[in-house]
């Protein structure tokens, strides 16, 4: 396993099912999500809200997908 930032950062602005482990997501431009698991939030998920440009999640996110907008995905964990 990668730590934090070092499996590298994808860059996504499709609807393509993306698959982690992430550390930290940065909304780049307004992004919806469809999906997003984060381990931290007991395995729920996040749906249907939308983050404006310059938000940034961390922590030990699994997967996710957009339904719009943009995002940097850093590969890692932070364990």
């Amino acid at each position: 396993m990668f730590r934090a930032g070092l499996g590298g950062t994808i860059y996504e602005s499709g609807t393509t099912a993306r698959t982690g482990p992430f550390c930290k997501i940065t909304v780049v431009t307004a992004a919806t999500f469809s999906a997003l698991s984060w381990l931290s939030l007991g395995g729920s998920t996040i749906t249907g809200v939308a983050l404006p440009a310059g938000t940034v999640l961390e922590g030990d996110i699994t997967s996710f997908t957009l339904t719009s907008g943009s995002v940097l995905a850093q590969k890692g964990t932070l364990a």
